[in-house]
């Protein structure tokens, strides 16, 4: 069972609350800082998202640019070798020629 003290304490919250509350529903300067909480609150909420989405696109960004430099590497150890593999058929090549002439 609720004491005495208990009764009266929940009374006077309950009493404290409506008028605080009908007091700040009834106030055109507590609206309007509502409104504008509200709107800034939606605006953050917007911004981390895009901030998130821009943060992901930059990290496939960095992804795709250090495959491309791997793949620009692997394509230039390729053309080396090959630049490398038709130097020596040409010499060998040349030296064959001599050899006939010989």
């Amino acid at each position: 069972m609720v004491g005495p003290g208990g009764l009266f304490g929940r009374i006077a919250q309950w009493l404290a609350n409506e008028v605080i509350v009908k007091g700040l529903a009834n106030n055109p300067t507590f609206q309007r800082f509502a409104v504008r909480s509200s709107q800034k609150a939606s605006d953050l909420s917007k911004n981390a998202t895009e901030a998130a989405k821009t943060i992901s696109e930059s990290e496939s960004l960095a992804q795709f640019r250090r495959e491309s430099q791997q793949l620009k590497q692997q394509a230039n150890d390729f053309a080396s070798a090959l630049r490398e593999e038709i130097q020596d058929a040409v010499r060998k090549a040349g030296n064959d020629s001599r050899n006939l002439r010989k």
